[in-house]
């Protein structure tokens, strides 16, 4: 047995709902083997921060050091880096071990209002660790600071993200959930590609040009039936005549016959009702569908779960997704920043692009908010055990 491998570099909260102890949470729940550099101690709890402890630079690359020498990670999530010496620290990890897959959150301040991260630290940040991420993830009084823009329309977001991701060479996930401006009960998170990079709207696109010779990445679902296939453990063929190799999730037997399908899977038969789990997507456009937990839906009458964080995503181009969907009414929502970075980079350990683990991501947390966790006296954290 082995498991894809993820690194977070980040704080301790003793109280269990943000900094290491979110992400550990986290990845245990997306079934990924979660390693810890604590960066900084923190005495907090749902109410305040009371002190914070930066961990020496030195032990810091110690750290860094017994996990990559043993254990090379598959993703990378970075939180909160106290200061200049501990950012120092992780970039000459990053470039001794050639890590990839980073995830970072830009952590300058708690949720109860303390700053983490001096104006020094911020610079070195931006000009250093920012172009050796595949994504950076900030809120928008995150982003404002770093760009040093007002944001307070969603064109504001679009531009300060598109600033951050050519000015520092990296994907930009701009959260939209302390915006103001906004429909009531709406709230927008924003995916601006870097350079080079562009959507490929894996999960929620379906080609049908048969014209086409095409490579699919692992979230897609080819219809050319003369291209020679390779099927993952999450696809399912429509063509008898397509050469398949199944994974092994997926039992085919003759399309002339019943069908047997492993526990994710289920059948298509296209004279019935059908729900198709997670990772499989319709092929039948006449098939009534009802998507679960971790697809992004294309057919505009689908029905989605309640569970979802968003319902929606809207493309203009190529270079940017806009992540649509209704805000949670809960206020307990301690750690969200770091459960969300935590489950992209499982996302990215497990193969996905950038945009599906997004996407995937998204989906997580917001059945973590719904959860409705009730811990503490003031901001409560999330419930991190839901199925992914």
């Amino acid at each position: 047995m082995r498991q894809k491998t993820v690194l977070s570099i980040a704080g301790s909260d003793p109280s269990g709902g943000a900094g290491i102890q979110a992400d550990l949470k986290t990845m245990e729940a997306h079934d990924v083997y979660g390693m810890s550099v604590i960066t900084a101690l923190t005495a907090q709890n749902t109410m305040k921060v009371t002190g914070i402890f930066p961990v020496p630079s030195d032990f810091i690359r110690k750290q860094l050091d017994s996990v990559c020498e043993d254990i090379l990670p598959d993703a990378v999530k970075i939180g909160m880096l106290p200061d200049k010496a501990s950012m120092e620290a992780v970039v000459s990890a990053i470039d001794k071990y050639r890590l990839s897959n980073i995830v970072l959150d830009p952590v300058l301040s708690s949720t109860s209002g303390t700053d983490f991260s001096g104006k020094q630290a911020i610079e070195y940040m931006k000009d250093n660790l920012f172009s050796r991420c595949t994504v950076i993830t900030p809120n928008i009084p995150e982003a404002e600071i770093l760009s040093g823009n007002k944001i307070g329309s969603k064109e504001d977001m679009l531009s300060t993200a598109k600033c951050l991701s050519e000015k520092y060479g990296c994907s930009v996930l701009l959260k939209g959930g302390h915006s103001s401006f906004e429909n009531a009960g709406t709230s927008s998170d924003l995916l601006f590609f870097r350079a080079g990079q562009k959507s490929e709207f894996r999960m929620a696109s379906y080609p049908d040009d048969t014209e086409l010779k095409t490579e699919f990445g692992k979230d897609c679902y080819p219809d050319d039936t003369e291209v020679k296939t390779g099927f993952q453990k999450d696809y399912y063929p429509d063509d008898t005549e397509v050469k398949t190799e199944f994974g092994k999730d997926c039992n085919p037997d003759d399309m002339g016959s019943k069908i047997e399908f492993g526990k994710d899977c289920n059948p298509d038969d296209t004279g019935s009702k059908t729900e198709f789990r997670k990772d499989y997507y319709p092929d039948d456009t006449e098939v009534k569908t009802e998507f679960r937990k971790g697809l992004h839906p294309c057919d505009k009458e689908s029905d989605f779960s309640k569970d979802y964080a968003f319902d929606d995503v809207e493309q203009i181009t190529s270079d940017y997704i806009w992540l649509v969907g209704e805000r949670v009414e809960n206020p307990n929502t301690h750690g969200t920043g770091c459960t969300l970075s935590s489950a992209i980079a499982c996302g990215l350990a497990k193969g996905l692009s950038l945009e599906n683990a997004v996407i995937e991501a998204k989906t997580y947390i917001g059945r973590c908010i719904n959860a409705g966790l009730e811990i503490g006296h003031g901001r409560g954290p999330l419930f991190h055990r839901v199925g992914t």
